[in-house]
């Protein structure tokens, strides 16, 4: 079993509609470089309780998902529950919390179809 599958199992559907409408309330802007457009949300914690926009999931581009959020530096693995304890550094977790609140406070204007 994958560990996508221990945290979500039945409840996927849930759970992709959480992430597209992460995507949303940031406008589709990654919450690490906020210049690339989201196209996945990062879980810097895992929670049984459940997922939390800018808590513990956040929209990022492919390439800062990949090289930022997981690096050694970032990213620290619990080898003995990395189901539900693999987990971002507090001081990593702050700025994408940071970087979310000013994605959510921008105002993008949208031209309308004549």
């Amino acid at each position: 079993m994958t560990n996508y599958q221990v945290r979500y199992g039945s409840n996927a559907k849930k759970h992709k509609k959480k992430c597209r409408n992460a995507h949303i309330r940031t406008h589709g802007i990654c919450c690490v470089c906020m210049i690339n457009k989201s196209e996945q949300v990062h879980h810097s914690s895992y929670r049984k309780s459940g997922d939390r926009y800018g808590i513990n999931i956040f929209p990022v581009c492919r390439n800062c998902h990949k090289t930022v959020c997981h690096s050694p530096k970032n990213w620290i693995i619990d080898l003995i529950n990395p189901e539900w304890k693999n987990h971002n550094t507090a001081e990593f977790t702050a700025r994408l919390k940071r970087n979310y609140q000013r994605l959510r406070k921008l105002k993008i204007n949208v031209k309308k179809p004549s």
